[in-house]
This record gives structure tokens, sequence and C-alpha cells, in this order.
């Protein structure tokens, strides 16, 4: 029996919805079960709590690390640091996208 319920938990700015939403759509296309925030986290229940619950859930995390993941969202640090920690980060890296150093 698979103990993951998501083949990815998909990590990304809200300010980069447009570009979530197209790799949501490639991915799912390609026949991946995706962790996607707007279809996956039920309201009612804090936004740390369905983060945490979404990566236990998913084999991979997919950060989408734009100029704007880690200047325009509070959650995005936390959700790149849990799977670069858990071993499990895939990082999408496009131009201009600074990654902080985790040595």
């Amino acid at each position: 029996m698979d103990a993951y319920q998501f083949d990815f938990f998909l990590s990304f700015s809200g300010e980069d919805q447009v570009m979530a939403d197209r790799a949501f759509d490639v991915l799912t296309a390609a026949g991946y079960v995706v962790c996607y925030q707007p279809k996956d986290f039920p309201l009612g229940r804090t936004f740390p709590e369905e983060v945490d619950r979404g990566q236990r859930a998913s084999r991979a995390v997919i950060g989408l690390v734009t100029p704007r993941y880690f200047a325009t969202s509070k959650y995005t640090r936390g959700e790149f640091h849990a799977g670069f920690e858990a071993g499990n980060l895939l990082i999408c890296r496009f131009s201009g996208a600074d990654i902080p150093s985790y040595a």
C-alpha cells in the first residue's frame, strides 16, 4: 500500500498564481497527483496546518522559486526548508531568483 496521497506538493508564492496554475495543469495532465492549495486546502483549517499535512502526504515538494518566492510570502521559506530537510525538494528556479544558504 502506498503511504502517500500525492506525488507532489506544489510550493509557490501567491504572486505567481498563474505560473502555479500552469504547473498544476501540466503535472496533472501527465498523470501526477498534486497537492495544490487552491483545490486541496479546506476552509476552516489554518494555512500552516494544511501545508504540513500536504507536505507529509506528498512524495516530494516542488518549489517554484521565482524572484517573488522568498520576497512576497511568509510561508514559502518554511515550505522550502521542510522539503530541504526531508530530502525530497525539487527546485524549479527561474531567472533572477536567489536561494538562501542553508549551510
